[in-house]
């Protein structure tokens, strides 16, 4: 089963997951991870959902800032073999697709997929709305 972890300094993975569920519904296994807003250690946090997982689980963890702390631990926990994926700089469109595309087993090309079509949804529109208005691609 693919299992789900947004986690961001501060609430913006609350906010994530709220918007999520307006494209996706509350079917999907996805948990949230808000670091930094306590005293409970981004560690203490992320040990108490990913020891719910089972080793036939594959985690896809989407976390908000590359180099950032979040990402830092996130990435360290990847390297110690888990069946983890972590895609960081994550945005709204990339996390639907994430959910709604991934299938089991989560291969990396369907990850770096997805990751190249969030990138071409990021838009400089004042840029664009000239061709659109004059109906030029």
């Amino acid at each position: 089963m693919i299992r789900y972890v947004i986690a961001t300094h501060g609430k913006l993975a609350e906010g994530f997951l709220s918007a999520l569920q307006l494209f996706v519904g509350d079917q999907y296994s996805i948990e949230t991870i808000c670091a930094f807003l306590d005293e409970e250690s981004l560690e203490k946090k992320a040990n108490k959902i990913l020891s719910q997982y089972t080793s036939d689980d594959e985690v896809v963890i989407m976390t908000d800032m590359y180099g950032g702390s979040v990402n830092q631990f996130f990435t360290k926990e990847m390297q110690l073999g888990n069946n983890y994926h972590v895609i960081t700089g994550i945005n709204l469109g990339l996390t639907v697709e994430l959910i709604l595309c991934l299938q089991t087993p989560v291969e990396e090309i369907q990850i770096k997929s997805i990751i190249q079509q969030a990138k071409d949804q990021i838009v400089y529109m004042n840029q664009v709305l000239p061709s659109l208005q004059t109906g030029e691609d």
